[in-house]
């Protein structure tokens, strides 16, 4: 029987009926086994909830108008939301249910279950504004306010963030639909990627299908069966909306896979599922639930749109699979009512749902609407049979051949806009509230009841952590409190980390921080009030001790002040030995270390300021006196130097008597002593620095002059040896004359006289070292030439040759130099003769050993000129021997052929064959054409004329200017010059060099030779080419 209230509407039901098949699309139904329409009817008669009202617009949706869905096959003309009839069957019915005044278009409800409306919304507001004002304000309540879990997917429920399947099926699609809409791909692009989020946190990596409920209110973790066609059928919407724009499809071609890939998971863990009664489980991965038809329909239902969708992924077992569920449901109806069903209410209730799930109808619709997709696509295969009759009380039996259109009746009910509410006024006229947790409160008295109102703090009451309940607190602007931006927005909260963000300073922007007593960091207290600040000098008042009231003060890195880690941090703090650590170098890291006055320890004054440093040199200045100041110098013994061992700890200081002690020895403990100018006792350098010290050999070096530099040496009567007594004490010195007074014997009281050298006098090389003594033969030794070494060789009264230049006193080897003049053999004594097998006379008495003029004496009988080497010629026309017996007078042949040499007397024997000219040999080195003057570069060589031959030998090239002393040991033409004397000196006697087995005299003018061995001369290539004559070497005289 009607209701009194059903009566009153029959007109208008009528009415509705007429519009409502005017605006009904025309479709090509086909037989699926049962009767959509029935099924519809019982959704709409039992729908009572927001979620309930959603799905059902949907349903009617696909079932009577395709074209506007998004499984139509154009949905976006021109790429935006079609210009749908308001009056179309499905919009019609969800039109009651939407409120156009609220920030969601069902009020008191979870966050997703309105927009579950949203996409009827849309397709209202393409005529009337108003509906598209409110998808927004739903849009943005999902997108802005709502709760997020920690890795952003948007929460299903408004006051904790948590996580619901059914979600995807409620927000989703709306906010895929709107991005077509608003014609924003980001958004699009943004809706994918919560669905992967949730899937992210429901899906786990054991199972291919999703978990129910993940959060901490109504966690549920079995695989749900409705749950999962909640999240797939949603992914399926959204997919379809995103290939249907063209402006999404073209870009967004991986979020496309991505979403293929989840829907296929979550049927692919259908399809592995178990069955009852041809119906699968309550929970998917538990054998103990009856089979039910809600989530069996809905699973169905995504086969079937997928495998319309895209066949090569989802091929033929998921629509055979889709088959068998369909047959199976389809004997499941009892005039319209499909059953079992889980209780929409309790899903966890074991008690089968018989009366009609609202929700399970509107699945069997989609069933429906998915099956008659695919076999109108030609993917599934058409039924056997394509016609059905539909028995509706009121209307009669109706035959469906292509089409059924049986018509669904609901009662329209008033439009829930509420009243007409004006711009919100203050809560306090209307006895405003919150209705739980809600972002605005609404009047609760008066004409305004139900609007919404601007809260005040009696609407707000005390203040509340800015971070509870969807508070979201912030600061607007530079004011004391905070207020909350999610719910309750409006009132004034309790500021708190999250609040105030980052810490500022506390004297910026009004804050007025302040510490609250002992406290770690100041706060506001005026602007942002209850924020941390970062406290500054204005806050933390005069330096304290950093060890005092849990300030904990250090450096944070190089810094000046030591600041406070513990309370009041942030604020400067006096650096105490806790704060500064082990002493540092006053110079690293801008300590700046210097002493304040008279005290042990150096402080920083640049960073670190305050704490006691290590000396340096920079920090200590120049060295002072060890006693001075109260120093107390000690010596280290890890360096040796003088240290302040009471104030100025760790500078070095000047060592005093009072620092140094005794003396010791200069060698001793890296003393390394040394005498610092002419001065009595010498000094350590290194370790000790600045002690005297008793000298040593080390200290003193090579002896020095014992007149020298203050020196006053004398000899020791213990060892002989010298010994400064003035400056220089202790070392030993190299006597003087006035050391050594008058020259004694050489051989007497240990002298142990020797020539050092080429020296008039020898020295003293035992006792009395130095000293000048009178030579003996034992210092002599074997006599040697009176020309050589400078000895300068002279006759003493008995006729005795010796040295009187050097080696004064000791005999020497006479030679012509010691000889003067050649005299005849038989005057003063010379009693000469000629030596044996030789062409040289020479005294036997005085004068031994020099050359003299041979006389008839000398010669005796005169012998042929041909005789024993006489080898006779004329000498100023006289026959005389040139050769042995040189100068005798012999008996010349009565023919000579060829004639005997005519020459003047020479002063010396002749020459022997070969005989060898010996010098500087020297290469202008002037090529061809650059003349003998400038571009010449000199190049030296030692040379040696055969005058035989005329052959030039010379030995290596150098750039060095060559003397006649360089001769001395130079190898020419594999033979050296053996040197025994000065060779410097012309005219030196035969025997001043060797060179060949030749015995070598020095170039002499007056005896007629040449400056030169050759005269200057040139090879063809160079020019200026010479050969000095130092040597003149014939043969060996005995």
């Amino acid at each position: 029987m009607a209701s009194p209230m059903m009566n009153r509407f029959d007109h208008g039901l009528l009415l509705l009926c007429v519009a409502l098949f005017a605006s009904i699309g025309v479709a090509k139904e086909v037989n699926a086994g049962f009767d959509p329409y029935a099924a519809a009817q019982v959704m709409v008669d039992s729908a009572s909830h927001s979620w309930e009202w959603g799905t059902a617009a949907e349903a009617l949706l696909e079932l009577y108008n395709p074209e506007l869905s998004v499984f139509g096959s154009k949905p976006f003309p021109q790429d935006g939301v079609p210009a749908a009839d308001p009056s179309t069957f499905a919009l019609a019915y969800a039109k009651q249910f939407i409120n156009r005044n609220s920030q969601v278009l069902v009020g008191n409800s979870a966050v997703g279950d309105p927009a579950s409306l949203g996409v009827s919304a849309i397709l209202l507001g393409q005529s009337d504004s108003t509906y598209l004002d409110a998808s927004d304000r739903q849009a943005s309540y999902l997108l802005e306010d709502a709760p997020r879990w920690s890795n952003g997917a948007i929460s299903h429920r408004p006051d904790v963030a948590e996580l619901w399947a059914d979600n995807v099926a409620m927000s989703f699609p709306f906010l895929a639909y709107l991005a077509v809409q608003t014609n924003n791909v980001s958004l699009m692009a943004e809706t994918v990627r919560q669905c992967g989020l949730y899937r992210d946190v429901l899906k786990t990596s054991q199972k291919l299908n999703w978990r129910h409920i993940i959060g901490p209110q109504s966690q549920d973790e079995g695989l749900w069966a409705t749950g999962n066609g909640w999240a797939g059928y949603g992914m399926v919407r959204v997919l379809h909306t995103l290939q249907s724009w063209s402006i999404s499809s073209s870009s967004l071609a991986s979020e496309v896979s991505q979403l293929k890939a989840w829907i296929k998971e979550i049927l692919d863990g259908a399809l592995l599922s178990g069955f009852e009664n041809g119906l699968l489980h309550n929970y998917l991965d538990a054998d103990s639930w009856f089979g039910e038809i809600s989530g069996t329909a809905l699973l169905t239902a995504i086969a079937y749109r997928m495998a319309t969708n895209d066949p090569s992924m989802f091929p033929q077992k998921y629509i055979t699979w889709a088959d068998t569920n369909r047959r199976n449901l389809a004997g499941k109806d009892t005039n319209g009512i499909f059953s079992p069903a889980v209780n929409p209410y309790s899903w966890l209730d074991h008690t089968q749902y018989t009366s009609g799930s609202p929700e399970g109808q509107a699945f069997m619709v989609y069933l429906y609407t998915s099956y008659r997709d695919c076999v109108n696509a030609n993917i599934c295969a058409k039924p056997a049979s394509s016609g059905t009759t539909i028995s509706k009380p009121g209307i009669g039996p109706v035959e469906t051949i292509t089409m059924l259109n049986a018509p669904i009746t609901f009662s329209a009910m008033p439009q829930p806009t509420g009243p007409a509410c004006a711009a919100p006024q203050s809560c306090d006229n209307c006895a405003g509230s919150f209705n739980g947790l809600a972002k605005y409160p609404t009047c609760t008295t008066g004409p305004a009841k139900g609007c919404r109102c601007v809260a005040t703090s009696t609407t707000c009451g005390a203040h509340q952590s800015c971070d509870l309940n969807g508070c979201v607190g912030k600061f607007n602007g530079l004011v004391k409190y905070a207020q909350c931006t999610g719910n309750f927005e409006g009132c004034e909260c309790t500021a708190t980390s999250t609040t105030c963000g980052p810490h500022q300073s506390c004297d910026l922007n009004g804050c007025g921080g302040k510490f609250n007593g002992l406290a770690q960091y100041a706060q506001c207290t005026g602007n942002f009030e209850g924020c941390e600040c970062t406290a500054t000098n204005t806050t933390c008042g005069p330096h304290q001790s950093c060890d005092l009231n849990g300030c904990a003060g250090k450096f944070n890195g190089l810094t000046k002040f030591a600041q406070c880690t513990g309370n009041f941090i942030g604020c400067e703090c006096e650096a105490t030995k806790t704060t500064c650590g082990a002493h540092q170098s006053c110079d690293l890291n801008g300590c700046a270390g210097k002493f304040d006055g008279l005290a042990p320890f150096a402080k920083c004054t640049g960073n670190f300021q305050g704490c006691e440093c290590a000396a340096t040199t920079n920090t200590c200045g120049p060295h002072q006196s060890c006693d001075l100041n109260s120093c107390e110098g000690k010596y280290s013994l890890t360096d040796g130097k003088a240290y302040c061992s009471q104030n100025f700890i760790g500078c070095e200081c000047i060592g005093t008597g009072h620092t140094c002690g005794d003396r010791q020895s200069c060698d001793l403990n890296n003393c390394k002593g040394a005498f610092s100018g002419s001065v009595r006792y010498a000094q350590c350098t290194n370790f000790f620095k600045g002690c005297p010290c008793n000298a040593t050999p080390n200290t003193c070096g090579s002896p020095q002059s014992c007149g020298l530099n203050g020196c006053a040496g004398a000899f020791s009567l213990s060892n002989g040896k010298a010994y400064c007594t003035n400056n220089f004490v202790g070392c030993e010195c190299a006597a003087t004359p006035g050391t050594c007074g008058d020259p004694q014997s050489c051989d007497m009281n240990n002298c142990q006289g020797a020539f050092s050298g080429s020296e008039p006098l020898a020295q003293c090389t035992g006792f009395f070292k130095g000293c000048k003594c009178k030579a003996t033969a034992t210092t002599c030794g074997k006599k040697q030439s009176c020309d050589l070494n400078g000895c300068a060789g002279g006759y003493d009264s008995n006729g005795v040759a010796r040295c009187q230049g050097n080696f004064i006193g000791c005999e020497c080897v006479a030679t012509k130099n010691t000889c003067n003049v050649i005299k005849n053999c038989d005057l003063n004594g010379c009693n000469g003769s000629f030596d044996s097998n030789s062409n040289t006379a020479r005294c036997r008495g005085h004068f031994a050993g020099c050359v003299c003029n041979p006389v008839a004496s000398t010669c005796g009988t005169r012998q042929s000129c041909s005789l024993n080497g006489c080898k006779g010629g004329f000498v100023n026309g006289n026959a005389v021997c040139l050769s042995n017996y040189y100068g005798c007078p012999c008996i010349p042949d009565p023919i000579w052929i060829p004639p005997p040499p005519q020459t003047s007397n020479p002063g010396y024997p002749p020459l022997e064959s070969p005989w060898y000219c010996v010098g500087i040999y020297i290469d202008g080195n002037c090529g061809p054409g650059s003349g003998s003057n400038g571009g010449c570069t000199p190049e030296y060589q030692f040379g040696a004329l055969n005058a035989n031959t005329g052959t030039i030998a010379t030995s290596g090239l150098t750039w060095k200017a060559l003397t006649a002393r360089d001769l001395c040991g130079a190898t020419i033409d594999g033979a050296t010059v053996i040197c025994n004397g000065d060779l410097t000196q012309e005219c030196a006697e035969p025997g001043i060099a060797l060179y060949k087995s030749r015995t070598c005299r020095t170039h002499c003018a007056q005896f007629g030779d040449s400056s030169f061995c050759t005269p200057d001369f040139t090879d063809g290539q160079h020019f200026d080419r010479t050969l000095s004559a130092v040597l003149i070497c014939d043969r060996a005289l005995p």
